[in-house]
């Protein structure tokens, strides 16, 4: 790689960590630790589907979910499991101190991927991802998750796109059954 192109790489990452900071997109290690505490447990969903998931369901399927969180890596990482409708899903979530963001990435047992960085924002847990399916079209998510019944409910609402197609507005409910 010759000289320019490497200063212009540089300063396109400059930029991108600068105008993640001014968007509120970063967090502490002590936020790390809050979400894991948060999402950590085993939950149970009701979930509307609001696309077509490869392997999982098509759009509109209303199914009761799962999901298990744990704590891993000596509290560096958190690993959880979804299951519902015909698939199932693994993610990671972690704290990467270089971009000080909260990272995480899934995939699904119909080969749909997600990259996700969550962060708060008035209180409310933010959480942005982009993936694709299998057949490569991009997906692209916004979400809120509000938290409330002291912890132990989640409620996720937001929109997306799928290939440029609009999602319908997400509205899951999530219901921590046991730690």
């Amino acid at each position: 790689m010759n000289k320019a192109v490497v200063i212009s790489l540089s300063i396109i990452l400059t930029i991108f960590m600068s105008t993640s900071a001014l968007l509120g997109q970063t967090s502490s290690r002590a936020e790390f630790e809050e979400y894991c505490k948060a999402w950590e447990g085993r939950w149970i969903g009701e979930v509307t589907y609001v696309a077509d998931w490869p392997g999982a369901g098509k759009k509109g399927d209303k199914v009761t979910s799962y999901f298990e969180a744990r704590i891993i890596a000596d509290g560096n990482a958190i690993s959880g499991e979804w299951y519902g409708g015909n698939g199932m899903g693994t993610q990671l979530a972690y704290f990467d101190a270089g971009t000080k963001q909260i990272k995480g990435v899934g995939v699904s047992s119909g080969g749909t991927i997600w990259n996700w960085i969550i962060f708060k924002k008035d209180g409310k847990w933010q959480h942005l991802s982009t993936g694709s399916n299998p057949d490569g079209s991009k997906i692209e998510e916004k979400n809120t998750i509000t938290i409330s019944n002291g912890g132990n409910t989640h409620t996720w609402t937001g929109t997306g796109t799928i290939g440029g197609e609009k999602m319908d507005p997400l509205h899951d409910v999530w219901r921590r059954v046991s730690k």
